[in-house]
Order: C-alpha cells, then sequence, then structure tokens
C-alpha cells in the first residue's frame, strides 16, 4: 500500500486491497470545502481507473435516483461515500464494492430510535459493554461496516440492519474518523475492512486496512 499525491488542496491515501477473483483499489481523502463532495468523489474514481489502467474509461452510467452508481460499460465496481470534509472511494475489478465514512462527532449515533434500527439484540448487548464515552465511535463503526456490506451488495437501507450482525472491536482506541470498505467476493466470504487510523490533518502517508476481527461469513449471516 502507498500513498499517492493529490493536487495541492486535496490531502488523500490510496490502498490496494487483493482479493480471490480481482482486485480494490480505495481512496479516502480531504477535499476543499467549495467542491460538492460528489464530484469530488466521481474525480477520484476516474483518476484510480485511469492511473492504475483498471479498464479502458467510458464513463458513468445514467442510473435512477437511489440505485447503486455503475460504470457506463465493463463488469468493474465502484462506490463512493462522504461525511464532512472526508471523502472515500472503491473501485472493483473481479468484486463488488461498498464503502462508508462517518466523522465525528457523531451526533445522529445518539438517536434510540437509530439504533433500534441498526443493531441487532446482540450487538445491543454489545454497546451495553462499551465504556460510555466510546459508544457513539463503537455505533459509527458497526454502521460503517453494516452501510459498506449493504451498499456492495446494491440492497442499500432497504437492507433490514437488525436481521444481520457485524464484528466490532470493543476495545478498539477512539478515532474522529470511521471508515470500511467492503468486498463481495465470487466463491470467498463477504470482507469488510476498517480503515484506521485515519486522522484529517496529516493525512497519514500509508494507512493500513484492519479486518475487522470475526470469521468474515459472520458479517453477512441472517438472524432467525
Amino acid at each position: 500500500m502507498t500513498a499517492v499525491t493529490s493536487p495541492p488542496r486535496l490531502r488523500a491515501s490510496e490502498g490496494c486491497l487483493q482479493t480471490r477473483g480481482g482486485v480494490v483499489r480505495w481512496r479516502l481523502g480531504l477535499r476543499d470545502p467549495a467542491e460538492a463532495a460528489s464530484t469530488v468523489a466521481r474525480e477520484w474514481v476516474e483518476q484510480i481507473v485511469r492511473a492504475h489502467g483498471l479498464f479502458a474509461w467510458t464513463g458513468f452510467a445514467a442510473v435512477p435516483p437511489f440505485m447503486k452508481p455503475r460504470f457506463a460499460s465493463g463488469g468493474a465496481d465502484f462506490s463512493v461515500s462522504h461525511s464532512g470534509a472526508f471523502v472515500l472511494v472503491a473501485v472493483g475489478v473481479g468484486a463488488r464494492v461498498g464503502v462508508d465514512v462517518e466523522a465525528a462527532p457523531f451526533e445522529a449515533f445518539r438517536s434510540t430510535a437509530l439504533r433500534r434500527r441498526m443493531l441487532t439484540p446482540a450487538e445491543h448487548d454489545r454497546l451495553a459493554r462499551v465504556p460510555a464515552d466510546a459508544r457513539l465511535p463503537h455505533l459509527a463503526r458497526v454502521w460503517t461496516a453494516k452501510e459498506a456490506l449493504v451498499k456492495a451488495s446494491g440492497e442499500g437501507l432497504r437492507r433490514d440492519f437488525r436481521r444481520f450482525a457485524v464484528p466490532a472491536l470493543l476495545d478498539a482506541p477512539v478515532s474522529p474518523l470511521e471508515a470500511a470498505v467492503a468486498v463481495l467476493s465470487r466463491d470467498a466470504p463477504p470482507e469488510v475492512l476498517r480503515l484506521t487510523p485515519l486522522l484529517a490533518a496529516p493525512m497519514p502517508e500509508a494507512p493500513f486496512p484492519t479486518p475487522l476481527p470475526a470469521a468474515p461469513e459472520a458479517a453477512l449471516t441472517e438472524l432467525s
């Protein structure tokens, strides 16, 4: 994994994940507040495809609102996310990908209604064992993993987050940023990678993805 040089207005780090059937390249960084996050995200996706020669660039397909974005041609996949000044993108060749990023202060996760909507019973029990001052980052960690998975599958928020569990580190250091990349490959269990620590200023020279500490197949286990 290597750091990449971005335009002066941006600080970003890039990584490469090898899968059984292909490769996933991701980039996480800061955008200029004057630029729309969606514009920066699509620029980064195109830059990754072109810079690494992943396939012949033909642009993005037109898709209906709330549908997963896709390329105009080819079997590759991509996903984008943004929170505050942060932008995260991933491109998968031979694999489906999903990403999500959440930046502190994670105030949305104070909502009792949201917690009921996003956690399994076991995850509710796990939350009770988390120190009070670490609960919002913990919830952000769970949310980014789940959101990345449903974006990779193409189900999005139609999927009931209460019906599947993801692993989450109880003793992970509290971070002002939570970011996850999910990878779905043929004939392989789903993978969810937490990108940590990734701090705002300056961006780390070469962040390393940390696999979530459980059997990957547990990530998509349906509850009966």
